[in-house]
């Protein structure tokens, strides 16, 4: 039995797919911001003083026990000298594009997004027939 189906995760089902897929865009953001700031070899102590938080503040952030808002963690980006780009997709035009995979790994490993250059030309194509 895989995790998902000790959890009660339908991999099968697109909403619980996106859901998965959100939750671990956050954690790849929150890793990558960290991973800046240890390149700065910059304190947890030192970016708080930058975003006008505690160290302990930023401590709870890096270890995913915050939900920060998205301005907290633009917040972090500038502190650590980092862009955060956000990026709408709707969910029709990721629902005919997963792929499955192996399912036994980790919660949110079960399927893979289109790359970009797949969304530009469905995005393109969309457009085109959209205005027709």
């Amino acid at each position: 039995m895989s995790i998902d189906e000790l959890l009660g995760v339908d991999t099968g089902d697109p909403k619980q797919r996106l859901a998965i897929e959100l939750v671990r865009e956050d954690h790849e953001m929150l890793k990558e911001l960290v991973a800046l700031r240890e390149q700065l070899k910059a304190s947890q102590q030192e970016i708080g003083e930058l975003m006008g938080i505690s160290q302990s503040a930023v401590a709870r952030i890096e270890r995913g026990e915050r939900d920060p808002r998205l301005s907290t963690l633009r917040r972090y980006a500038h502190a650590v000298g980092a862009l955060i780009e956000h990026r709408v997709i709707p969910i029709a035009e990721l629902k005919l594009r997963w792929e499955p995979k192996d399912l036994s790994g980790p919660v949110g490993r079960g399927y893979q997004l289109p790359d970009r250059q797949d969304l530009t030309e469905a995005w393109t194509g969309s457009a085109k027939r959209g205005r027709r």
